[in-house]
C-alpha cells in the first residue's frame, strides 16, 4: 500500500530513545463544543456537560475514555471500556476482533498445556503466545474460567479464585446526543477487545478516525492501528495503516488522512517515522473498499504521540526533533520543537520559532493544540505549564508560568480562538489556595468555571 521512502532507521535507534518517555502522559479530559456553547468533561470515567458559566450537569454516562464533539455541537462520539464477565454478554457485543471458534480453539489448547505444565505458573506462556493479541488470549483465559473443569481447578489451586474473576475490557465507539438522556440514546457504532486512543471526527461529521492500541501476542509488543468508522452505518469500517502515532487528522474535504507511521515496524525502539497521506472516502463520501497507494510526504523521529493537523492554506502543523546525523551525544536534541510543513512546495519543512527561542517551548510539543482561527497553538509542560505561540511571530507566552507537584492535569483545549480552557493549579493566580480549578484564560481576562463543582468532579480530571 505504501510508496516507502526506503530510509533506514537503525542509525535513528539510539536519538529515538531520548523522546521514548515522552510517549505516554496526559489525555485530554476536555473537550468544548464547535461554538464553544458547551464543554464535555471526563472525570473519574463519568461523562459531564457545563457551559462557559460553569453549570454543571449530572453524570451522563460511565465507562467513557476519549470524546469528540460533532461539527453541529449536538452531538458527540464517545469511547466507551467496560468490563465482561459473561460469555454471552461477550459475544453478544460481538468486538471486531472477537473471533469465537477461533478463541475457544485457543482456550482449548491452553488448557491442555496448562494440565501439562510443570513450572511455576505466573511463568506460563503458551507455545503458540502470537496466535492472537494479549487482549484476546483474556478472551480465551474468561472462557476457561466459565467451564466446570475440576482438572484444571486442581491445577491451577489456589490461583483459580484469581482466574474465576477473569473479565474482558471491550471498548465501544458511540454516538449520541449531548444531552441528558444521552445514556438512552446512544448508538454504538464499532466495538474491539483493543484499548481507544484516540476519536477524531471529518470534518463533515460523516466519518470517524479512530486510533486503538493492541497488545501482540503474549504481552510482546503494542501496536497502534489506524481504521476510519462510517458514523452512520454500524460496522462499516476500513483499516488504514498499523505502527502509527496517536493524532492523525482530516483534510479539509474530509477525504484524506494524514497521520504518521512507523517506517520500521518491528522496531520498539523510535527510529524513522513517516507523514502519510491516504485517502479513505470517494467524492461522494463513501468508505473507499481498497485503500490507493498512500502519499508519503516526510521523514520524522518517530514518537508514539506525535501529533499532526492540517491548516486551512493547505500546510501540515506539527511538532518533531529537528535530527542531523551523525552528531555528538551532548548535540543530539533533547526537546521537540514546531514545524509546518507545505507539500506544495520545494521547501517543504519551515522551523516555526527560530533556534533561538526553542529554549522558551515546553517540554511538551507533541501535546500541542491548535487554535480555531489557527492563529495560536497552546504548548503543555510534563510539570503542568502552559504557553501560547503565535504562529506568525513566533512569540511564546507564558499562562502557567510554575510547576505544579501534580504535574500536567489534562491537555490544555480552546474553547474559541480567543479563550483557552484549562486545569490552573491551587495557589496559582487562576485559583484558589484549597484546590485546582479549571478556568477560561485570555489575554484580557480569566475567570473559573470550576468554583461549584463538587471536588470529586475537579480531582477525577487526570
Amino acid at each position: 500500500m505504501y510508496k516507502s521512502l526506503r530510509l533506514s532507521s537503525v542509525s535513528l535507534i539510539a536519538l529515538a530513545a531520548a523522546f521514548l518517555l515522552t510517549a505516554c502522559g496526559p489525555e485530554k479530559k476536555l473537550q468544548w463544543s464547535a461554538d464553544g456553547s458547551r464543554v464535555a468533561i471526563i472525570s473519574s470515567g463519568k461523562l459531564y456537560l457545563s457551559d462557559e458559566r460553569g453549570e454543571l450537569s449530572g453524570p451522563l454516562f460511565e465507562g467513557v475514555e476519549r470524546v469528540a464533539w460533532f461539527p453541529d455541537s449536538r452531538k458527540i462520539a464517545v469511547a466507551r471500556k467496560r468490563e465482561i464477565d459473561n460469555w454471552e454478554e461477550l459475544v453478544k457485543t460481538a468486538p471486531v476482533d472477537f473471533d469465537e471458534k477461533k478463541i475457544i480453539a485457543a482456550a482449548s489448547d491452553m488448557r491442555e498445556e496448562l494440565l501439562a505444565y510443570d513450572g511455576n505458573l505466573d511463568d506460563f506462556k503458551p507455545s503458540n503466545a502470537g496466535q492472537l493479541s494479549m487482549q484476546q488470549w483474556m478472551a480465551a483465559a474468561l472462557y476457561l474460567s466459565l467451564q466446570d473443569d475440576p482438572r484444571l481447578k486442581s491445577k491451577i489451586g489456589d490461583k483459580w479464585k484469581d482466574f474465576d474473576q477473569m473479565k474482558v475490557a471491550v471498548s465501544t465507539v458511540l454516538v449520541m446526543p449531548a444531552a441528558a438522556n444521552a445514556a438512552d440514546s446512544a448508538m454504538p457504532r464499532f466495538s474491539t477487545l483493543n484499548d481507544i486512543v484516540e476519536l477524531c471526527l471529518a470534518p463533515d461529521g460523516a466519518a470517524l478516525a479512530c486510533v486503538f492500541s493492541r497488545s501482540e501476542g503474549w504481552a510482546e509488543s503494542e501496536v497502534r492501528s489506524l481504521l476510519v468508522l462510517a458514523v452512520e452505518a454500524r460496522g462499516e469500517s476500513i483499516l488504514v495503516a498499523d505502527h502509527v502515532s496517536a493524532y492523525p487528522d482530516w483534510s479539509s474535504d474530509s477525504r484524506a488522512l494524514l497521520f504518521v507511521r512507523r517506517e520500521a515496524p518491528d522496531s520498539n525502539s523510535g527510529g524513522l517515522g513517516i507523514i502519510a497521506r491516504q485517502t479513505v472516502r470517494d467524492e461522494i463520501g463513501a468508505l473507499l473498499q481498497k485503500l490507493p497507494e498512500a502519499q508519503d510526504l516526510a521523514a520524522v523521529l518517530f514518537c508514539d504521540t506525535l501529533k499532526i493537523r492540517c491548516l486551512g492554506d493547505g500546510r501540515l502543523l506539527l511538532a518533531a526533533a529537528e535530527v542531523s546525523l551523525p552528531a555528538g551525544i551532548k548535540d543530539i536534541p533533547r526537546s521537540l520543537t514546531l514545524f509546518t510543513l507545505n507539500p506544495a512546495e520545494k521547501v517543504l519543512i519551515s522551523r516555526v520559532l527560530p533556534r533561538s527561542a526553542d529554549s522558551n517551548l515546553l517540554d511538551r510539543a507533541d501535546l500541542f493544540e491548535l487554535s480555531p482561527d489557527q492563529k495560536h497553538v497552546v504548548v503543555p509542560g510534563n510539570k503542568g505549564r502552559v504557553s501560547v505561540v503565535t504562529l506568525a511571530t513566533g512569540e511564546v507566552t507564558a499562562v502557567i508560568d510554575k510547576d505544579n507537584a501534580d504535574g500536567l492535569r489534562t491537555i490544555p483545549v480552546w474553547r474559541n480562538s480567543e479563550q483557552l480552557c484549562l486545569v490552573a493549579p491551587a495557589n496559582s493566580a487562576y485559583a484558589s489556595s484549597k484546590r485546582d480549578e479549571v478556568i477560561l484564560w485570555s489575554q484580557q481576562k480569566t475567570a473559573a468555571i470550576s468554583r461549584h463543582w463538587p471536588d470529586a468532579v475537579i480531582d477525577g480530571i487526570k
